[in-house]
């Protein structure tokens, strides 16, 4: 199966990862101890930490056979691979990704020449490099929040451990690009950043890798007191901007691009819309339920994915999913991965009434309406848009930590919570390597018959 691209035995690939957490948490305490003061230290070794966990499982996930027989709930990173990483590259012929071969491609390709024109590890290595730096701009945006870099270190880990985190975070895809320049743009905001020449390059990369992910920015702005006529203005300044650098794209690339403003070209997005009491989903209810678990529960504890097996020509293909709408199964929890739902729940459930709470008199208010706009956006996109909406999960992972992260933050410097909450980090991320150990379980035959 990965023997060629994987130097640890698939017997030891659990307990590999497993030690390297324990050994996260060492190296953090060693840290503290040590007089060698460097500003964000604790971040950038987190960040550190967190690319080379995802390089090994890039190097693990990211096979040929993702172009064959094998689809990981629903994401395309074999062909990705080939647009965004090779030399010939591939027509994308989705209009909702315009600049994705102008932002993301370049990177891929100059790591690939320091690679000798292996292009699948150039790719792995940007993808994990930039996992890491989500971790490492999460502990930025929580420590300049609550001045804990204990508080700070423990949330980032929750985000890098998530399920979308470390999954979609190894996978040659858009979406982990997608997640770092929204957490990017967050902390633009929370700096008050207010200069067009900032806030509209920023702007076009969140719109230039999902188009839809502008809405995020807009409305974070909106809520932090970003007058009405600025927000129209940055936002035509982003759509021109974002429609001139499209006919660039396409100019460099012919043929490999749809255009998001020609009505035939976004129409084809439309295909991916289901409208409520549409077969085979027949209720709102249904709907309000799949949208629900997924926002809250799958995209930082993992269930146990299901498995679809199909004898399609030249090969049988599996798909995992949470969700099937063939069969409305959902995913569920078995076992004592109920443990670090139930913990996850109780940290969820109380951030939502430390927020009610403390909503008139917390200094993180604006950031916090902010998240919780972006959330709102996209649970309400996604009742309608998407099937397999455990995909879309990093598009909004960073807003449901950061809002906890800040509801919480009266207890940032309470040793009681800390403990509690590394108690919490610690089980979601054993329910999360084991979830990516079943993934690999899995796809392991269907790897092999390539």
């Amino acid at each position: 199966m990965c023997s060629s691209n994987l130097s640890i035995p698939q017997q030891y690939f659990l307990t590999f990862l497993l030690t390297a957490i324990i050994s996260g948490f060492i190296g953090y305490f060693l840290i503290q101890k040590t007089n060698i003061e460097i500003k964000n230290g604790l971040g950038i070794y987190l960040g550190g930490m967190f690319f080379f966990i995802h390089l090994i499982l890039a190097r693990t996930l990211n096979y040929p056979a993702l172009s064959y027989n094998v689809v990981l709930f629903e994401a395309d990173a074999g062909p990705w691979m080939e647009i965004l990483a090779s030399p010939e590259s591939a027509p994308i012929n989705r209009a909702v990704h315009p600049l994705s071969l102008i932002i993301i491609r370049p990177l891929m390709r100059l790591a690939s020449f320091w690679m000798g024109e292996h292009y699948p590890l150039g790719a792995m290595l940007v993808v994990s490099a930039t996992a890491g730096l989500c971790v490492f701009m999460a502990y930025l945006f929580i420590k300049r929040a609550t001045e804990s870099k204990t508080y700070a270190f423990l949330f980032a880990m929750l985000l890098g451990f998530s399920a979308s985190h470390l999954l979609f975070g190894s996978l040659t895809e858009n979406y982990i690009f997608g997640a770092a320049s929204l957490i990017f743009f967050f902390l633009l905001i929370q700096s008050k950043e207010n200069r067009f020449s900032i806030l509209v390059p920023a702007g076009l990369v969140l719109f230039g890798i999902t188009i839809t992910n502008i809405a995020q920015g807009v409305i974070g702005l909106f809520f932090n007191k970003f007058n009405f006529r600025r927000l129209i203005q940055f936002f035509v300044y982003v759509l021109v901007f974002g429609i001139l650098l499209t006919l660039f794209t396409n100019f460099l690339y012919p043929k490999s691009i749809t255009y998001f403003f020609s009505p035939k070209d976004i129409a084809f997005e439309f295909g991916f819309v289901k409208v409520v009491g549409e077969e085979p989903e027949s209720s709102l209810a249904e709907k309000l339920q799949v949208t629900t678990r997924t926002m809250a529960l799958y995209g930082v504890v993992a269930p146990k994915p299901i498995e679809a097996i199909s004898e399609k020509p030249p090969f049988p293909t599996i798909d995992l999913k949470t969700f099937d709408i063939r069969t409305q199964a959902l995913a569920s929890y078995k076992g004592i991965a109920n443990i670090p739902l139930v913990l996850w729940l109780i940290l969820l459930v109380g951030s939502f009434v430390a927020f009610i709470k403390n909503i008139r008199t917390s200094k993180h208010q604006p950031l916090m309406l902010g998240l919780l706009g972006a959330l709102g956006f996209n649970f309400i996109m996604h009742l309608f848009y998407g099937t397999e909406l455990f995909l879309y999960t990093p598009y909004w992972m960073y807003a449901l930590i950061f809002f906890i992260a800040l509801s919480l933050s009266e207890f940032a410097e309470k040793t009681w919570f800390q403990i509690a909450l590394g108690l919490i980090v610690f089980t979601i991320a054993i329910n999360n390597f084991n979830f990516i150990f079943s993934i690999l379980k899995a796809i392991a035959p269907f790897y092999s018959a390539l």
